[in-house]
């Protein structure tokens, strides 16, 4: 694939930057005419999503780092360049769920209704970026015989620079579908009543689901937690589930759950106790 999409003045331009600048712009546009439809100030929306983009990027990457300090110890700049790989959507979600709650309470927003144009806007926007994942060489799947597979031939690419040419799962692509998917699925419930925060309820319940299988099929250094209880239940499907060393590079096997996957499963419980309560309290 190609990390840097093109040059300008000599400048080189990572294609995940421009996957996620579009994402974003998709983003901001779904937002403003999704707000409006919904009867809030669609600039107020767009207030919000200029704080989610910056924090989004600030929390994906702070949380890479605190996963993977000795990657940046001798060369503490390498923080930001963001365009070589190392980016935690989880870390990303959690610092935008923070910075929207305290942008709607600041602009006086109703929570549930704005929390949910929020959340289908930004899923079509992390679809878009995601997809930029494939250019850059990253969250790049584990090797397969599957007739799909992609072997990444660029040497710029993290992929090619840790693993090689080998044919290997496209779980960029894998997790675009998926929240593609997340996002019909919000757009579908939004035109159905029912109580406030409803669809980011069902984010938070349907997304970890998609992710938590990913995760199975990936190879790239994404961490994991040396937990015996949960990957014990899910041994058999650990068999095959492998990491790459950074910076050495290759393949290895972990039987243990990825830090998304164990991230996933009390995401998955909140989020379905959160929708109980809710829908409770909306019938009441």
């Amino acid at each position: 694939m190609k990390p840097i999409l093109f040059h300008l003045f000599s400048y080189p331009i990572p294609s995940h930057g421009i996957f996620y600048l579009l994402g974003s712009t998709a983003a901001l546009i779904w937002g403003y005419y999704e707000g409006r439809r919904c009867g809030l100030d669609p600039n107020k929306i767009l207030d919000i999503g200029f704080w989610i983009a910056i924090v989004m990027i600030v929390g994906s990457r702070l949380t890479f780092v605190a996963i993977y300090p000795e990657l940046f110890t001798e060369d503490p700049l390498r923080v930001f360049r963001i365009w070589e790989g190392g980016m935690v959507l989880y870390g990303g979600v959690a610092g935008s769920i923070i910075a929207s709650l305290v942008v709607i309470k600041v602009l006086n927003m109703p929570v549930g209704k704005a929390a949910d144009v929020v959340t289908q806007s930004g899923v079509l926007g992390l679809a878009i970026g995601r997809t930029g994942c494939l250019f850059a060489g990253c969250c790049y799947g584990r090797p397969t015989e599957a007739p799909w597979c992609i072997s990444y031939t660029d040497h710029a690419a993290l992929a090619y620079r840790l693993v090689g040419d080998k044919c290997l799962h496209p779980t960029p692509i894998y997790s675009a579908l998926w929240l593609f998917f997340v996002f019909a699925l919000l757009v579908w419930l939004s035109r159905r009543k029912s109580f406030p925060g409803r669809e980011t309820w069902c984010f938070f319940l349907v997304y970890p689901v998609g992710r938590f299988i990913i995760e199975f099929y990936r190879g790239d250094p994404r961490g994991f937690f040396l937990e015996p209880y949960l990957s014990r239940l899910f041994a058999p499907f650990l068999e095959h589930q492998t990491y790459s060393l950074m910076p050495a590079g290759g393949f290895y096997h972990a039987p243990y759950l990825s830090t998304s996957q164990l991230i996933s499963v009390p995401v998955f419980i909140l989020a379905a106790a959160g929708y109980f309560i809710s829908a409770r309290r909306a019938k009441q």
